[in-house]
């Protein structure tokens, strides 16, 4: 899956010393072709038939968050003394990443100052855990029919927007249309556009 490509290749060849560690061609990544690749996802989103799900997508999200926000409160007063001066800047930029991404890590890791040397070791312990979950979930999918009626999940309104918008129900990926060069171009320059407009804005 194309998350697996994303996650696991990058480190792998920084490790071995193919990809450096650090290069401006990474902070341009993170701070133009991010917030446009961010915008670009956001814009297929179907708006109708998420207002259809709303009331189960809202608890599935908070059902969701409420654990972590929790969890992290518990490990801050459990383990404070051991993670140091910096341990509400640890617990809170790892929340973050687990509520929101890497994206909302990285922002919460500026927000509060958190040092590159606190840091490291926490970006690799929560990439790490990611691996191992996304891992699971991939290994667990094959068994969505069975959970579902476990958990009596009524998944139409879902299955009738990903049919909507032309993703795959049966776990076989259809296969790509020919986009004119013309919309793609289009596209690129909407997403860069607001991208940067955006982050103007928050700078």
């Amino acid at each position: 899956p194309t998350p697996v490509l994303c996650y696991i290749p990058p480190p792998l060849l920084t490790t071995f010393g193919i990809l450096p560690m650090q290069s401006a061609v990474y902070d341009w990544i993170s701070r133009y072709v991010l917030p446009a690749c961010l915008i670009l996802l956001l814009m297929t989103t179907d708006l109708k038939g998420l207002k259809k799900i709303g009331g189960a997508a809202l608890t599935a999200m908070l059902g969701a968050v409420a654990p972590v926000l929790i969890g992290g409160i518990a490990v801050f007063f459990l383990f404070r003394t051991q993670l140091g001066l910096e341990n509400w800047k640890l617990i809170g930029t790892l929340a973050a990443s687990w509520v929101g991404g890497t994206a909302n890590q990285l922002a919460v890791k500026e927000a509060t100052g958190l040092s590159d040397t606190s840091f490291v070791p926490l970006f690799i312990s929560d990439i790490t855990m990611v691996y191992f979950w996304m891992t699971f979930l991939m290994m667990i999918s094959g068994s969505q029919k069975k959970l579902d009626r476990f958990f009596q999940a009524d998944r139409k309104e879902l299955e009738a927007i990903v049919e909507r918008s032309g993703a795959s129900t049966s776990g076989v990926e259809k296969p790509l249309a020919k986009i004119p060069l013309r919309s793609i171009l289009l596209n690129l320059f909407v997403g860069f556009a607001i991208g940067t407009v955006i982050t103007w804005i928050g700078s």
